[in-house]
């Protein structure tokens, strides 16, 4: 087979697929239609270094593989951290927000130690080129979304001092790791080539921030824009002596009209 046409058929193709159940799942009722499509598709992207060696397209699949089981020991533990807290539905016992949070770390840590150690995804004998592209813009991540929360918490909610010293943890962790990756080379990459691709992650980030806040802004100035040209039904004068009189008629007419029948 070509190795475009496998790309488009075993790697692109359940790209979408991935996507489609997740829209199947979100927009209608039968989400086990959805998620099985979905799961297919991320099933077929993961072992696409098999299946299309040839493709380049591969690398993505690889580094996926290789985050399966830390991205899967995360959720486990933020559904822990979530759920254990003062949630209306699916409460778990108190003491899930502490494990959640011990098993979040452990994920992190296990992250860490592909960047430190002889784990670091390779491609083609080659570091994986979206690893130093995902492993800077995670922690970037982590620490933006710790802090906000962290922040949002502590200022909008109440009683929410445990949540937030949680999620402070997390963004003390990913800013230790940040700072030393930042000083320290890796297995195999150098501490400039992490400060290189921390600056770009910076810049991608900062771009969808200002992308969406503009999106945001752009969307409140038409909403108000079309409200304001709207014209509002101008005051009507009060109902005369003789409308009074013919509402009180009819009125009277529909109340009566049961006992002369």
């Amino acid at each position: 087979m070509d190795s475009t046409l496998g790309a488009a058929l075993l790697f692109w193709l359940p790209l979408l697929m991935v996507a489609l159940g997740a829209w199947i799942s979100s927009s209608m009722n039968n989400t086990t239609i959805g998620r099985s499509i979905s799961f297919i598709g991320l099933a077929m992207v993961m072992i696409s270094p098999w299946t299309i060696p040839s493709s380049d397209s591969t690398a993505v699949g690889q580094l996926l593989l290789n985050l399966l089981i830390p991205v899967i020991i995360m959720c486990w533990g933020l559904y822990g951290m979530v759920f254990g807290g003062h949630v209306p539905v699916q409460r778990l016992p108190p003491s899930s927000r502490w494990i959640g949070l011990a098993i979040c770390i452990t994920a992190i840590t296990g992250l860490a130690l592909m960047h430190w150690s002889i784990m670091t995804p390779m491609w083609r004998g080659e570091i994986n080129p979206y690893w130093i592209v995902f492993w800077p813009t995670f922690l970037l991540f982590t620490i933006s979304i710790s802090s906000v929360a962290c922040v949002s918490l502590l200022t909008l909610g109440t009683n929410r001092l445990d949540s937030a010293l949680r999620l402070a943890t997390l963004g003390l962790l990913t800013a230790g790791l940040t700072i030393s990756a930042m000083l320290i080379d890796g297995a195999i990459t150098s501490a400039e080539a992490f400060r290189e691709h921390l600056w770009m992650a910076s810049a991608d980030i900062l771009g969808i921030i200002l992308g969406a806040g503009s999106a945001i802004i752009v969307f409140t100035i038409v909403i108000w824009t079309y409200e304001n040209t709207q014209q509002h039904p101008s005051n009507t004068t009060p109902p005369s002596a003789e409308e009074y009189e013919h509402v009180a008629a009819v009125i009277a007419d529909n109340i009566g009209g049961g006992e002369d029948e």
